[in-house]
């Protein structure tokens, strides 16, 4: 059996798990605590195979996510999160809209949302930038059943719904559109996280930024895949960064 084959034989493995089908099916009876370590355990397994062969691709990048969802479900010590959210149609029936958005960024680890419910918004991974994972989102499920003032991204210092350590973009946005709406998510993110501004100072201070980009490409790119797109970006807010 070659690297590859090992890597998606481990995959299948982790993926047939019961812990697994109840957290990103909704099927099944809700495991213990050890059946989602050990189903953590067998993502992160699948994830090594894969590095090892030097195929860290797309799929690689969603058992990752799947070993976090499962680790972070894990480590609930009741079930306190799963109140208001029941399975794959759920829907929020409590009042969360007072804790979807902050006006100073409050620590929130992975969020207010249920790993069922992230594994349904995050389609993909599609880069990093300024050390967050960027993420394509399907963002009429957000504002259809999380947050209705979801509109094009969102970041870790202003919705306490989205995790920290990674920015959302929608996926139907087109690339260069989506890159100049990553550069404001970026920049707001990181001077509310660590500079610690808010909201208001935060949003203006972006859309600064965001305005001579988009220009920039207007004038200077033309077709870019998401991924290319995500790169542009990346190197502007260094470039940003560094005062050039």
């Amino acid at each position: 059996m070659t690297p590859i084959e090992k890597a998606r034989a481990a995959g299948a493995k982790a993926d047939a798990h019961p812990a697994y089908r109840w957290l990103f099916e909704a099927k099944g009876k809700k495991p213990s605590i050890a059946a989602m370590r050990e189903a953590g355990a067998l993502h992160a397994e699948a994830l090594r195979l894969h590095e090892a062969a030097g195929n860290p691709d797309d799929e690689a990048f969603r058992y990752h996510e799947k070993t976090s969802a499962l680790y972070g479900r894990a480590e609930q010590e009741s079930d306190d999160e799963d109140q208001n959210w029941t399975g794959r149609n759920s829907k929020p029936t409590s009042d969360l809209g007072a804790s979807m958005e902050t006006e100073h960024y409050v620590p929130h680890g992975r969020g207010v949302l249920p790993p069922a419910v992230l594994s349904r918004v995050k389609t993909k991974q599609i880069g990093s930038i300024g050390g967050y994972r960027v993420f394509d989102v399907d963002g009429a499920l957000i504002r259809n059943e999380i947050h209705i003032d979801f509109t094009t991204g969102g970041n870790p210092g202003r919705y306490a719904y989205v995790p920290e350590g990674e920015l959302w973009v929608e996926r139907v946005l087109e690339p260069k559109d989506m890159a100049a709406s990553l550069l404001h998510e970026a920049v707001e993110s990181i001077l509310m996280e660590r500079v610690g501004m808010d909201y208001d100072a935060a949003h203006e201070r972006a859309s600064r930024a965001e305005v001579p980009f988009r220009a920039w490409m207007r004038e200077n790119i033309g077709r870019v895949g998401r991924r290319n797109a995500v790169v542009l970006a990346g190197r502007w807010l260094a470039s940003a960064a560094a005062g050039r």
